[in-house]
């Protein structure tokens, strides 16, 4: 694991970073990131060797199990990896529209965040909407019984594969 900083994230001061280790609230995370975040204030902009993936990717990465609180604590920890690109060139937003979470599961404070990651492409040129509309569309083609939308699935699969 390596430690990367973003711009921006430079601490002014020491205190500032304990002060907002502290306002992490008990019930908005379940006291697990406040812990983590009191024991390794730098943990926050560890990025991890394999997929390049910061705390922020992983915690959207998926509509299950992420508050919408956690979301906002970890971007008010460290703002910048809103802007961090993953291995395959994906921002937390690409993730997060993927993953299927809803704007107001914190979807709008990624995209408040970084407003340019809504037309950003990632590495396959794809960006957060196209995405999403595939991995739709895969799952429709996985279901036994396809619907009228069926045929244009495959067309946007064709077109964009």
């Amino acid at each position: 694991v390596e430690e990367e900083s973003y711009e921006g994230d430079e601490d002014e001061d020491e205190g500032d970073e304990n002060d907002a280790g502290a306002a992490v609230e008990e019930e908005s995370c379940g006291g697990g990131l406040k812990d983590i975040y009191e024991a390794f204030p730098g943990a926050i902009s560890i990025v991890d060797d394999g997929g390049k993936w910061t705390p922020l990717h992983c915690a959207v990465a998926t509509s299950h199990g992420t508050t919408r609180q956690m979301v906002e604590k970890l971007l008010e920890l460290g703002p910048c990896a809103a802007h961090a690109v993953d291995a395959m060139g994906r921002t937390p937003f690409h993730l997060a529209v993927e993953s299927g979470r809803g704007w107001d599961d914190g979807l709008d404070l990624l995209f408040e965040a970084n407003p340019d990651a809504i037309d950003a492409p990632d590495a396959e040129g794809k960006i957060p909407i196209v995405a999403a509309l595939l991995r739709y569309c895969k799952s429709d083609t996985k279901e036994k019984n396809h619907n009228a939308n069926h045929s244009e699935c495959d067309a946007m699969t064709t077109l964009v594969d």
